[in-house]
């Protein structure tokens, strides 16, 4: 009856891929000190179709106590209670929860367990509480202890799974809210040098959640830039930054296009695009050239087509197609006939 758990999401009902922030709340009267061997494992940490994580803690030092979790270590934060230092208190951790099959999703309960030492000694946090404390040790085989436990309900989530007639085959799994600013360095280079590209995303999701698409299939970057899509991540206290390089291919450009990415928006169930400010550039030509083509750089990626299924996709039917198919399909089985009457009508 000293301690509870609870598992509290921000929401019921979300969309497939949609991050879903869950605050474990951990709330404790009872000495730190006699408290050891923490045993947290809830099952979604093994759930294939569920991604976990869990971002960096941002609070003060002070605050920060480390917690087992799922088998990882994490920080939490740690708030007293008033007049009771000596107690754990109340512990809260944020967890993002991402499903990837629509359906209703059930959160079996979870279960915390730890020891109780009946005769307490030495120090909760003995070197730094935010690295190492009594939660991570085990307990003695000559000390007498008692195993306590609580648990939490149940928890059902809603996913719903997203318009496919509206998604487009560059869909960047961005959900809103979300902003995306952009900034080049340097800004006035010869053709063909080199170029460094950041791209800030900040949003509701954690930093291990935010992807971004190739930049190569920006349709404003085609023919004009060779792109380097291989993104070096940043972790930012206010999101993540992307940082890639590129190459300017001909002295025509005169700045950094648009850059368009459609994202989702749960509240009204509906995709949007969202664009950058384009940045004013100046390309100079390099020993008279003022153009580069994009097959004179070994490996560098061409784009065949727009549709995801590759080159052979399904044309749509008219009837310019419907001929094209119907000699195709005469030729293809009248193969060998014509291949017989060919010698004969050439004599």
């Amino acid at each position: 009856p000293a301690m509870s758990l609870t598992l509290q999401p921000v929401r019921r009902r979300v969309y497939a891929g949609e991050p879903l922030r869950i605050d474990l709340t951990w709330d404790c009267s009872l000495p730190a000190a006699s408290l050891r061997a923490l045993n947290l494992q809830p099952s979604f940490f093994n759930d294939p179709d569920v991604e976990v994580v869990i971002p960096r803690s941002t609070i003060k030092t002070e605050q920060q106590v480390g917690l087992p979790i799922g088998g990882r270590r994490v920080i939490a934060k740690r708030t007293l209670h008033k007049d009771q230092a000596e107690d754990l208190g109340l512990l809260e951790l944020p967890l993002y929860l991402r499903f990837a099959t629509p359906g209703t999703h059930t959160i079996p309960p979870v279960r915390l367990e730890c020891a109780q030492l009946a005769n307490p000694g030495g120090e909760f946090g003995r070197y730094a509480a935010y690295f190492n404390n009594g939660l991570f040790e085990s307990v003695d085989a000559a000390e007498r202890y008692t195993r306590i436990y609580t648990t939490t309900p149940a928890v059902e989530i809603v996913v719903l799974p997203l318009p496919p007639e509206q998604q487009d085959a560059e869909f960047s799994g961005l959900f809103m809210p979300v902003e995306i600013a952009t900034s080049i360095s340097p800004k006035e280079i010869e053709i063909g040098q080199l170029m460094e590209l950041e791209i800030k995303l900040s949003g509701a999701a954690p930093h291990g959640m935010l992807e971004l698409p190739p930049l190569s299939h920006q349709p404003g970057m085609r023919g004009r830039f060779l792109v380097y899509d291989n993104y070096e991540r940043l972790w930012q206290a206010d999101g993540t930054i992307f940082r890639t390089r590129l190459r300017a291919l001909t002295t025509s450009v005169q700045a950094l296009p648009s850059l368009r990415f459609q994202v989702f928006t749960p509240a009204n169930g509906k995709f949007s695009m969202i664009s950058t400010e384009p940045i004013s550039l100046t390309v100079k030509p390099s020993k008279g050239r003022e153009f580069i083509p994009l097959k004179s750089y070994e490996g560098a990626a061409v784009r065949l087509t727009p549709h995801p299924e590759g080159i052979w996709y399904n044309l749509k039917a008219n009837q310019m197609n419907d001929i094209a198919n119907t000699i195709h399909g005469f030729l293809n089985q009248a193969f060998w006939p014509l291949l017989l009457l060919g010698p004969i009508g050439f004599l």
